[in-house]
């Protein structure tokens, strides 16, 4: 092996030590670093400085884009906010437009009056129905022509006389 006369042992492992607690600082921090080692061989005293150099540019562009991704999810973040805003806001217009719509719709134009295409044998159905109902109707009306109602009675003589007992 072949060590530098300038530099003992001694201070490659502090300066190696340091680095190593430079690194452990700044992974505290988040950013992403490449580990150091001890190196192999060490020529002189510029290439330590060199590697610690390299080793700081490494960091501090680490650092930098962590900042710019940051800076990028946050931008991202904003405008996803602002598209869910413009998109509710739409949503909440055109349904206050559509439920104004069909409320004067309403008020305004009643379809009762509309031809419905209806099965014949439904039709029947309802036909057969509305005739009962009819004839329902005018038995009511004629038991109320027959039997002249006072306050407290029923329609129907039968529970009238039960009351009266």
């Amino acid at each position: 092996m072949n060590y530098p006369t300038t530099q003992s042992l001694v201070e490659i492992v502090n300066e190696w030590l340091n680095n190593e607690r430079q690194i452990e600082q700044a992974s505290v921090t988040g950013t992403y670093y490449q580990q150091a080692s001890l190196p192999q061989q060490v020529g002189s005293q510029s290439e330590i400085k060199t590697k610690e150099e390299q080793q700081i540019r490494f960091l501090q562009e680490s650092l930098r884009q962590e900042k710019a991704a940051k800076a990028r999810m946050k931008v991202a973040k904003e405008k996803a906010e602002q598209e869910l805003l413009r998109l509710e806001k739409g949503l909440f217009a055109s349904s206050w437009a559509h439920f104004e719509e069909q409320q004067t719709k309403e008020l305004e134009e009643e379809e009762w009056y509309d031809l419905v295409k209806i099965d014949l044998f439904y039709y029947d159905e309802l036909s057969k129905k509305a005739k009962f109902l009819k004839e329902a109707w005018e038995i009511n009306q004629q038991l109320l022509k027959a039997f002249p109602q006072k306050e407290g009675t029923t329609f129907l003589p039968e529970l009238a006389q039960i009351g009266r007992a």
